[in-house]
């Protein structure tokens, strides 16, 4: 993720997602068009709230909140404001982000997870990544209780040459530590949707640490949740710019990441607007940053057998012995990650990448949730053998332009290049995008 700070314009074409927040989020969620009125000034003191209409289609609770657990992961010393996120929501949903006589706030909750931080001032040291995952989680995903589990601590990180580097260095996620907590929790306590926008090489990982992550984010899905991973910005390279195998060989392969590459998370690239002709709707186009390829670690699921079989056939043998063409095929799913306005430490300011794409596609799945609980199903949880069934495949929008950033995006004569978005199922933008919500909503309720 990518980020820039600018002054709120009265209008600005990059204000993708909160143009629609501010013009389109009651369709979504099945509120009336009329927003309360925000007063004309902001506390600093002031905190997220919302006006509860009688419109609201989703199973509440008697004190106007949904049922559904909506987790976000939060890891590496970042937290979240709660100022940043009341005034983003005054701006980009003033519906919930002013209070109405008797409503109820809509707030967030923050569990600390192994000592996770939550210094709420001086507010510039928020993280802003977890700015980002928390405003875009409430704003799209209301009225879900939003949970952020700040967790505490670094993973082991293996360097190029094949050696575990000294933990003092290392930014690689405690994701064990999270899960474990998480396992641990009892069925009413545990989320129903878990959103984590962060990402890692996964040569970097060691092998067995990925395994026992793996296997728990596969108990924790039979536990009835659906987790989302970022796969990463950095296109085919991953998340480092070398393209250096780590096992100390100096070779330089495609780049799969983790936990995006473990078969019982659903991976979620991005995609962005593209350029085109006067008067044309401009298409998405897989974004040249978004990260995919094939696991090093696990092996391809039957599942994606047909899809990824149909794609890898494209391209011969013109990428040979970069990549294990028999791993698990990234990313599952995509959605726009670029041009995201978030307010953090006190900041307007822009926010870019897979991390923006992750929690926009579980609110999704938040909501859809909703109507299943409403509905007196259970909840979705492994999310994967739906999205590959041919009923919801063919309402994702099928992304066939773009091409991912190789290992040296200024050299790719010498470097190999990325993956390219192609009919069907590509290492860019997954099976495409869940354009139309009320049919991938539809959809998730039949399974």
């Amino acid at each position: 993720m990518w980020t820039s700070s600018f002054h709120w314009p009265s209008s600005c074409r990059q204000q993708t997602l909160v143009d629609f927040l501010r013009r389109d989020w009651h369709k979504m969620h099945g509120l009336s068009s009329s927003p309360t009125k925000p007063p004309t000034t902001i506390s600093s003191t002031s905190t997220p709230s919302t006006s509860t209409p009688s419109t609201l289609s989703t199973p509440s609770t008697p004190d106007g909140r949904s049922l559904v657990r909506f987790g976000i992961a939060g890891f590496l010393s970042e937290y979240v404001n709660h100022q940043d996120v009341a005034e983003f929501l005054q701006f980009s949903v003033p519906s919930i982000g002013f209070p109405g006589p008797g409503n109820p706030v809509y707030n967030f909750t923050t569990v600390n997870v192994n000592n996770g931080a939550n210094i709420q001032m001086p507010r510039f040291l928020a993280g802003m990544e977890a700015s980002l995952d928390v405003e875009y989680a409430m704003a799209l995903g209301y009225p879900s209780q939003i949970i952020f589990y700040s967790t505490g601590g670094v993973a082991d990180k293996i360097n190029p040459a094949g050696s575990r580097r000294d933990p003092r260095h290392s930014n690689n996620e405690p994701y064990l530590d999270l899960l474990e907590f998480l396992i641990a929790q009892p069925a009413d306590t545990i989320p129903h949707v878990l959103s984590i926008s962060y990402s890692d090489d996964e040569q970097t990982v060691p092998q067995p640490y990925a395994t026992r992550v793996c296997q728990l984010f596969m108990q924790l899905a039979a536990r009835g949740t659906t987790v989302l991973v970022a796969t990463g910005d950095g296109g085919s390279h991953g998340i480092s710019d070398s393209c250096i195998h780590g096992d100390g060989s100096n070779k330089h392969p495609l780049q799969p990441t983790f936990p995006a590459s473990c078969p019982w998370v659903t991976a979620v690239g991005s995609t962005e607007i593209g350029i085109w002709g006067p008067g044309a709707v401009p298409p998405a186009i897989g974004a040249e940053y978004s990260s995919g390829g094939f696991s090093n670690y696990f092996p391809r699921p039957a599942w994606q057998n047909d899809t990824v079989n149909t794609y890898l056939g494209r391209f011969g043998d013109s990428k040979a012995g970069l990549f294990n063409r028999y791993g698990r095929g990234v990313p599952d799913i995509s959605v726009i990650g670029s041009n995201f306005a978030v307010t953090w430490g006190g900041v307007p300011s822009m926010a870019t990448g897979t991390s923006a794409s992750t929690p926009v596609v579980a609110a999704m799945v938040a909501l859809a949730n909703d109507r299943r609980l409403k509905a007196g199903k259970s909840p979705l949880g492994w999310l994967n053998g739906a999205l590959y069934s041919p009923r919801v495949q063919s309402i994702l929008e099928d992304v066939t332009f773009g091409i991912s950033k190789g290992c040296m995006p200024f050299n790719r004569t010498v470097w190999p290049t990325g993956w390219p978005a192609a009919t069907g199922w590509d290492a860019v933008t997954g099976l495409g995008v869940p354009n139309d919500f009320d049919k991938f909503s539809a959809a998730l309720l039949e399974v």
